[in-house]
């Protein structure tokens, strides 16, 4: 008994996987993307995912351009530092 079981990547994954197996060294380019993916944890494929869709809209596809936006896409927001004020900052502006 032989159990095929099929799963389709989202649309632009699956666009963004043809133009890369297309590039040199693309196979291995697309293996790096999905393991980044895969250490993201549960949101790793929807950020692959909103990646491509970026990278799709500007044209210019490869694995190093894709990996860039999942590694902006998946940063953690930093607060903003603020700068501090004394008493005798506060004491000079009046």
């Amino acid at each position: 008994m032989t159990i095929t079981v099929k799963w389709a990547l989202p649309t632009p994954i699956r666009i963004v996987r043809d133009r890369i197996l297309k590039q040199d060294k693309g196979d291995r380019a697309f293996v790096e993307l999905l393991l980044m993916a895969r250490a993201l944890g549960d949101v790793g494929l929807e950020t692959l995912e909103v990646a491509c869709d970026l990278i799709l809209q500007t044209g210019s596809i490869a694995a190093a351009i894709v990996m860039n936006e999942m590694r902006r896409l998946s940063e953690v927001a930093r607060p903003k530092t603020l700068r501090s004020i004394t008493y005798t900052n506060l004491a000079n502006r009046t």
